[in-house]
């Protein structure tokens, strides 16, 4: 059982759910809310990625926008959404960090860390760093061991 410091946060499933879009909240002991969305990222690969519709996009943000907090229960309440979203649909991840706040490579190492600290006997992953003219950005791509559309994924990635 983990200790109350890493329990993960109540997750609610907010209304207006698509196949095209999942949305989660969760609030802290701090009374931060945080929004984690899911959303369809076909446009990210070229359209010779017949299985591109299978990766969504990750993103998540604390509402009241009040930067950075070390919470370790804001990590397990992240790992739980994503295990629970690969592992209850079958689909890949996509997590995109743009530099456009300067805070990419911060956000790079954690989602890193994420991968690495937690169990992930059951996932493969790839990250890379993409030097685009005005900035770089950083790119995890997360899927299911045997997700058969995995070395397309990488193929036909298109950031720009």
């Amino acid at each position: 059982m983990l200790s109350a410091q890493y329990k993960p946060y109540e997750i609610k499933v907010l209304e207006g759910q698509t196949q095209y879009e999942f949305v989660f909240s969760f609030t802290t002991d701090n009374n931060i809310d945080y929004i984690a969305t899911f959303n369809k990222a076909e446009y990210r690969f070229n359209e010779e990625c017949y299985q591109a519709f299978n990766v969504y996009d990750f993103s998540f943000y604390n509402v009241q926008n009040l930067g950075d907090f070390s919470d370790p229960r804001i990590s397990s309440t992240i790992h739980k959404l994503l295990v629970y979203f690969m592992e209850t649909n079958g689909h890949a991840i996509i997590y995109i960090c743009d530099d456009a706040d300067g805070k990419s490579e911060a956000r790079d190492r954690l989602f890193k860390w994420w991968y690495r600290h937690f169990d992930n006997s059951q996932y493969q992953a790839y990250f890379t760093k993409i030097e685009l003219p005005e900035y770089d950005t950083y790119v995890g791509i997360i899927a299911l061991v045997g997700d058969s559309g995995f070395e397309n994924y990488l193929r036909y990635l298109e950031i720009y």
